[in-house]
């Protein structure tokens, strides 16, 4: 079983092709280093400087947008809520289950830097040649440092003023999306037409609404089959009316069946 991972990354010249959309199963620390970024977490969108830290949570739909081919560099950290059984530490959890926190992402760089949490990443960079020896016996050590120096940050930034026609039906969707939810249901609550409901989702976020809801719903779906539900018990508790609607939906999207899509895919 894989309980964390940390990595360096960088890229010349990024696309926005590349990035796209998308939840993990996992919680993820991004150290922004340099670029000129902006990084959107369910539907919520913080302009980016160097030092600026990113938690994202399980089932958050997130991704980076990039303002200019500038050079986008950051260290990532993956954590699964594993790893604070296997190593006893549900209080480092918190600051990624807490719902009180859920709502805003970003902890701004003076912060970042003030708490020690910069020079702990940057001494874990240079303990584990890059965060390569994983296998060496500070790797854990330094990951704990980090997350007990996490956990007292708990003054986050708030997003910027976007669209707020959008932020609102976006909140809305994410506490939501497990239940029925028409366009004509939608377009009444937010006094928009249809057409306008969704022209301005889809430019905000990539894609369609239901395809938005879907990508929550395949997780939470993968969620209770793990804590032990039937697909089809999971399925309907994830929003879909039946198996067989949730099975059309799955295969239409990424062309293999559920049974084994769940256990690979990366929604």
């Amino acid at each position: 079983m894989k309980y964390y991972g940390i990595a360096y990354n960088e890229e010349a010249s990024p696309s926005n092709d590349k990035y796209v959309l998308h939840i993990h199963e996992n919680y993820e620390v991004l150290l922004f280093l340099d670029g000129d970024t902006n990084y959107v977490v369910d539907g919520r969108s913080y302009s980016l400087e160097p030092g600026d830290v990113m938690v994202v949570r399980k089932h958050q739909l997130h991704r980076a947008y990039h303002n200019s081919p500038k050079e986008y560099k950051r260290i990532v950290l993956y954590l699964y809520p594993e790893f604070f059984q296997k190593y006893e530490c549900p209080e480092y959890e918190e600051i990624f289950i807490n719902e009180s926190l859920k709502r805003d992402s970003k902890i701004p760089a003076e912060l970042v830097k003030k708490s020690g949490l910069f020079d702990a990443l940057m001494r874990f960079s240079r303990y584990t040649d890059s965060f390569k020896a994983q296998k060496s016996p500070i790797y854990v050590s330094c990951l704990m440092e980090i997350l007990y120096l996490l956990s007292g940050l708990t003054d986050f930034s708030e997003a910027e003023a976007t669209d707020s026609h959008f932020c609102q039906i976006a909140e809305y969707i994410n506490e939501h999306f497990t239940e029925d939810m028409p366009l004509a249901f939608l377009s009444d609550m937010f006094s928009l037409s249809r057409y306008h409901l969704c022209r301005i989702f889809k430019q905000k976020t990539g894609m369609t609404i239901h395809q938005y809801v879907n990508k929550k719903r395949f997780a939470k779906v993968r969620d209770f089959v793990k804590a032990g539900m039937s697909i089809t018990e999971a399925a309907l508790a994830a929003g879909y009316e039946s198996y067989s609607a949730f099975y059309r939906v799955f295969v239409k999207e990424f062309g293999q069946n559920p049974r084994e899509g769940l256990k690979e895919i990366d929604f």
